[in-house]
């Protein structure tokens, strides 16, 4: 069985776009074993989010990088 773990920070999406990637996700897994297997195996997306702190880019914290992003606008 197929486990796609997507991992994104915390408010990224709505519920509404979370169920909407993991359908996307769905269809594209089982097109691709249905292709190359030729079976539909039951597939689970798992979308983990992440509060931004926990996300560090080059050294700073996301929430950082935010928050600088937003004082140059």
């Amino acid at each position: 069985m197929p486990i796609v773990e997507i991992s994104v920070s915390e408010g990224a999406f709505t519920p509404e776009q979370r169920t909407n990637l993991g359908k996307a996700i769905n269809d594209k897994v089982t097109e691709f074993y249905q292709n190359v297997k030729g079976t539909k195996p039951p597939i689970w997306v798992v979308i983990r989010e992440e509060p931004a702190d926990n996300w560090i880019i080059e050294g700073e914290s996301l929430t950082e990088l935010r928050k600088r992003t937003q004082e140059k606008k």
